[in-house]
């Protein structure tokens, strides 16, 4: 039996979740145990020719949690002073530089959490969410970026029948 209803499943495979390429390169997860711990594992694959120089690889835990919307707005007729607004901080943060990523297709990484981190969850009013960045610096331009946030448990949001580990209220 399944914890979440289809309503619920739906709305939360919905989900706006930070997952985007670069303009040459993305983001590839091959395994990530996403708890306090555990390992996050993957490579930056190149899709284009790059430029000599190196790609930055960031993985981090953020807490992020969401404050309740005034119950008297200061102005009753703009209804986006109604929104809840999210707060966050980074728990844990780590970064490995990657070289030669001009010359071969792709560059492997792997990331040890520490002990003590939450396991990943994504609800309606607090997450732990775990983030992976490439990022490659350039001079005169903004930096080329390609994030991955992997969920511990989107396959189970997609999939009816699986156990839910925890009920998201």
């Amino acid at each position: 039996m399944s914890v979440l209803t289809d309503a619920e499943r739906h709305a939360l495979a919905m989900r706006l979740v930070g997952d985007f390429e670069a303009r040459r390169f993305h983001v590839e997860l091959a395994s990530a145990e996403l708890v306090g711990g555990g390992e996050i594992a993957g490579r930056v694959h190149r899709d284009r020719e790059l430029a000599a120089g190196p790609i930055v690889v960031r993985a981090r835990c953020m807490e992020a949690w969401r404050e309740a919307p005034p119950r008297v707005p200061i102005l009753p007729a703009n209804r986006s002073m109604r929104m809840p607004r999210w707060h966050e901080r980074t728990l844990w943060s780590e970064e490995q530089v990657l070289d030669g990523l001009s010359e071969t297709h792709w560059a492997g990484f792997r990331f040890t959490l520490p002990a003590g981190l939450p396991p990943a969850v994504e609800a309606r009013s607090v997450a732990w969410r775990y983030e992976i960045e490439a990022r490659r610096p350039l001079r005169l331009r903004p930096d080329e970026r390609a994030i991955s946030v992997p969920l511990g448990f989107r396959a189970m949001l997609l999939e009816p029948g699986l156990p839910t580990p925890l009920r998201l209220a």
